[in-house]
């Protein structure tokens, strides 16, 4: 069992990476294009989770959330890169 520490530390290196992966998506073109494909392998495994296994796994609420927030990082990039 790891300590409180061990768990905020690992808490702030995750939620660095996510927010960083979602900056990155909106800011660089190359970057993004690997967004949509995480996008993409999330709803896979949400389909996956929900259907062949049959429901045994439907916590997907923060999978939704991964993709929503990785998806509009994506769009507003690009919306911004256009105009």
């Amino acid at each position: 069992m790891g300590s409180e520490f061990e768990n905020t530390i690992g808490q702030f290196i995750y939620w660095s990476v996510v927010i960083g992966f979602s900056y990155c998506c909106y800011k660089f073109s190359p970057i993004r294009m690997i967004g949509y494909v995480v996008i993409g392998f999330i709803i896979i495994s949400l389909i996956f989770r929900r259907y062949v296994t049959m429901g045994i796994w439907t916590d997907a609420g923060s999978s939704f959330a991964y993709v929503s927030i990785i998806g509009i990082a994506c769009f507003l990039g690009y919306n911004d890169e256009n105009n």
